[in-house]
């Protein structure tokens, strides 16, 4: 029996390996286990580390990579965040109401792990799970940059200007520009969205250019790192309708939440990591 259930887990870790997530129902259609035995499994699996579930679609998705396939996932350090960060966003969409999500450092770039649109009574479910996210672009990014140097916002700049999708030039701002938008984040203790050049007009233009985030979706956003004393891991945001507030005003109400709601999850991860 041991060996079986074994077996069983292994199959529904290589399922996950081959797509970037799957729901009960797809894992239930590929393997042709019962759905209440692949729940079993998944929350073992789950409370290993080894996969986590969305609060957005509900879909599982990996923490590990699998051997032998080629699909890539959060780090060790990420399933670790990820277990952290999502409880004090729930308990902040709780007391505030407003949906907040998390975006994971990885490289030049954020990828969106996870949010509380679905907890939000704002009806604002725009959350796309590993949507790739510009650093320039968005005010997640513009969190993380705010703690870096100007020189090492200078190489992110080298090595992205180029690419459509991650550079600054979405923006048509020169980088000393941008500086002086970081500059003025620093001052306002926080990061917000600058403007964005692309309309989006449906949820199917917003899947199209799911690799991108430089579109403009009729939201604002400000935005927080989490970070311990060496180390930048991501942001966490709250967003709303940009006709409701600016972002100033926004943060007049707000910002004091998100910050401390940050700073909760840092300590934590300075404790847990020891970094």
């Amino acid at each position: 029996m041991g060996t079986r259930s074994l077996d069983r887990g292994i199959y529904l870790l290589e399922i996950l390996s081959q797509n970037i997530s799957c729901s009960l129902a797809d894992l239930h259609k590929s393997t042709g286990l019962a759905k209440p035995t692949i729940c079993r499994m998944m929350d073992t699996l789950i409370s290993r580390g080894w996969v986590r579930r969305s609060i957005i679609d509900k879909h599982y998705r990996l923490n590990i990579t699998v051997s032998n396939f080629e699909k890539k996932s959060l780090s060790g350090d990420g399933a670790i965040i990820f277990d952290i960060v999502m409880p004090h966003l729930i308990k902040l969409t709780t007391q505030i109401y407003w949906p907040a999500s998390f975006h994971i450092l990885n490289g030049i770039q954020l990828k969106i792990a996870d949010g509380t649109d679905k907890l939000s009574p704002f009806g604002m479910h725009n959350t796309i799970i590993d949507l790739d996210v510009n650093m320039f672009n968005s005010a997640t990014g513009m969190a993380c940059l705010m703690c870096m140097d100007n020189h090492e916002i200078e190489k992110i700049h080298e090595q992205t200007k180029d690419n459509a999708y991650l550079g600054l030039k979405i923006l048509h701002l020169t980088f000393d520009q941008f500086i002086d938008k970081i500059e003025q984040a620093r001052q306002y203790g926080y990061g917000y969205r600058l403007k964005k050049h692309q309309t989006i007009k449906s949820i199917d233009d917003r899947l199209e250019n799911r690799h991108s985030n430089n579109v403009d979706d009729g939201l604002s956003a400000i935005a927080v790192a989490i970070k311990t004393e060496n180390k930048i891991y991501g942001a966490i945001n709250l967003y709303w309708p940009k006709t409701y507030k600016t972002h100033i005003q926004f943060a007049d109400d707000f910002l004091i939440n998100l910050q401390h709601t940050a700073k909760d999850i840092s300590d934590s991860l300075a404790e847990v990591t020891g970094i």
